[in-house]
């Protein structure tokens, strides 16, 4: 009798450690996450509306480079996986893994009350931890060299973003107001339609 207590003594022990393990392994839903925000003005400083579409993030000297040449010559080199760009959209857009706006505006009103960047002429994209780095299959954990790539009135102009410029969105590691915007300026003041009353 005393051996099968201290066994099923035993088996919950192992049980509780298990779940601690889980529980450590992830605790939030943005763990593996990483962003870039970037606040973008004109050379009067007005905020940039109209970019939806036209910014990436994108690997730093590769951006005009079609992928599957890329992906081929690294293939052929052995060299590491090709970094995939990324759609630059409004933040709490970006943060969020839900595909329903509702639940994607709560969740970032609910972790970013307190963030600059929800507003006019912010941007962020939303990549994963093995995008930021050049490859950890080999353990390289040197960070990818970026740039962000906006296409406007027919020029496409890189900015490079440093490492520091790239947050994680674990709520582990802070509040997502700790996030700094990347500030771009275009200039001249990029072209928008007019309006007519009539």
């Amino acid at each position: 009798m005393f051996k099968k207590s201290i066994g099923l003594g035993l088996l919950s022990l192992a049980i509780l450690l298990l779940q601690a393990i889980e529980t450590q392994a992830q605790h939030c839903p943005f763990d593996g996450s990483e962003a870039v925000v970037i606040h973008v003005t004109d050379s009067t400083g007005t905020p940039i509306s109209n970019l939806e579409g036209k910014i990436r993030l994108v690997e730093l000297g590769k951006a005009s480079q079609p992928a599957e040449e890329v992906e081929t010559a690294q293939k052929e080199t052995g060299t590491a996986k090709p970094f995939n760009p990324k759609l630059f959209s409004e933040p709490y857009d970006a943060f969020s893994w839900s595909g329903n706006k509702l639940e994607k505006r709560a969740t970032f009103e609910r972790l970013c009350a307190d963030c600059v960047y929800d507003g006019v002429g912010y941007y962020a994209a939303r990549m994963t931890f093995s995008d930021k780095y050049v490859d950890l299959k080999t353990r390289d954990f040197k960070v990818r060299d970026l740039a962000v790539e906006i296409a406007v009135d027919g020029d496409v102009i890189q900015t490079p973003i440093a490492a520091t410029d790239i947050y994680s969105l674990c709520t582990g590691t802070g509040k997502w107001s700790r996030i700094v915007p990347v500030e771009i300026v275009i200039n001249p003041p990029a072209k928008t339609k007019e309006t007519s009353n009539t």
